[in-house]
């Protein structure tokens, strides 16, 4: 059940002075997970499986607005992941037995992080902005999904689980810092234009001639969306978004008791830090659901990717390839309004070519979830 609290109790919780005349909704979700994983690798000396308990997503948040006058109001938001199970995100491919996260998305395991599952967090940033909206539209500053993320709408059958997620196949899934919104009103009453731009903030000597990112839109990102009850549309692009440029369009129908959706995207690098050629990125995403009566929900989703790492020796070019397949399926039976029990099985298969070298590298994890949730 969401809460309304008295503004000035919520004022003393969070210490926040000048909300006393606005309600304040507190809200959160719990989302875990019981899981069989199943780890397979290239070298099948190192499989394994194991049982592991997962957050996914869970969060806590306080949001609210306030009136001004007949034509204007204020909004805010303050969104935290929270996590109830060991700390660690769940996320990625697991090499010879250690849980990591491919921060270049390339498949080597020489450059990537470590997940150190012992890690004691508590809190995570989500969403956290405050902004003005009219008749005119609504202006919105701070760190929150881009309009490219947004774009997605509905599509993600199994948004926010840390495996099944379409942000485990496609990049661009992006919330960002230091982000200045504007969203259209709705044109047709189906129609919202957003644009977004992130100042760089780097500290350029004065007089250099340089390419310093220091205006203030050195990034940005663009959607535009169609939605009426049964169809959904949308266009978007990144450009210098997490230092990507990408484009992406989504549609989904709405026919009775089915959702059909699918998602084509293509991305590259906006700058190589190394010098090379920019690594390139497309891929796809398809979903169904179909509800069955008023508590039962089936959902299925396939995704597919192929990332071109380019890099030059010697003067010669090479390509190195990551092909990634992310097959999962699932139902959902609900308790309540707020509650809802679910099982979901879900396999995520990485193929790495490295160019010039005979065969390919193939590691692939299998999970099937059981899982309960609660919204309050």
């Amino acid at each position: 059940m969401k809460v309304k609290l008295l503004p000035l109790a919520i004022g003393a919780a969070i210490a926040m002075p000048g909300v006393a005349m606005a309600d304040v909704t507190v809200y959160g979700k719990m989302n875990l997970t019981l899981e069989m994983a199943d780890y397979e690798f290239e070298d099948s000396s190192s499989d394994y499986d194991r049982w592991e308990l997962n957050s996914n997503a869970s969060r806590l948040g306080v949001k609210g607005s306030e009136d001004i006058n007949d034509n204007l109001s204020a909004f805010y938001k303050a969104e935290y992941e929270i996590f109830p199970d060991d700390g660690s995100d769940g996320r990625g491919i697991s090499l010879d037995g250690e849980v990591f996260v491919d921060l270049d998305g390339d498949g080597n395991p020489d450059d990537t992080v470590e997940v150190d599952a012992s890690t004691d967090r508590t809190f995570k940033q989500r969403d956290i902005y405050v902004g003005l909206k009219g008749g005119w539209g609504a202006v919105q500053l701070g760190n929150f999904d881009t309009p490219l993320k947004k774009s997605q709408g509905k599509i993600d059958q199994f948004n926010n689980m840390s495996s099944g997620d379409l942000k485990n196949v496609l990049t661009g899934e992006n919330r960002e810092s230091n982000l200045i919104q504007y969203s259209s009103p709705a044109i047709a009453d189906a129609i919202t234009l957003n644009v977004a731009i992130q100042p760089g903030e780097e500290a350029c000597p004065d007089g250099a001639n340089n390419n310093c990112d220091d205006g203030l839109a050195d990034n940005y990102s663009l959607s535009a969306v169609y939605s009426t009850d049964m169809l959904y549309l949308s266009a978007a692009m990144d450009d210098g978004i997490d230092g990507e440029d990408v484009m992406r369009v989504t549609g989904i129908f709405y026919i009775d008791v089915f959702e059909i959706g699918a998602m084509y995207q293509t991305a590259e690098e906006s700058e190589d830090s190394a010098g090379d050629p920019a690594d390139e990125q497309d891929g796809y995403i398809l979903s169904a659901g179909m509800k069955l009566g008023e508590s039962n929900k089936l959902r299925f989703q396939y995704g597919s990717s192929e990332l071109d790492e380019n890099y030059e020796v010697a003067g010669d070019g090479f390509t190195d390839t990551l092909e990634i397949t992310q097959i999962a399926i699932g139902v959902d039976h609900k308790l309540s309004k707020q509650t809802k029990l679910f099982a979901n099985y879900i396999t995520l298969e990485e193929e790495f070519k490295e160019d010039g070298v005979s065969g390919t590298s193939t590691d692939e994890v299998a999970r099937l979830q059981l899982g309960l949730e609660h919204k309050f």
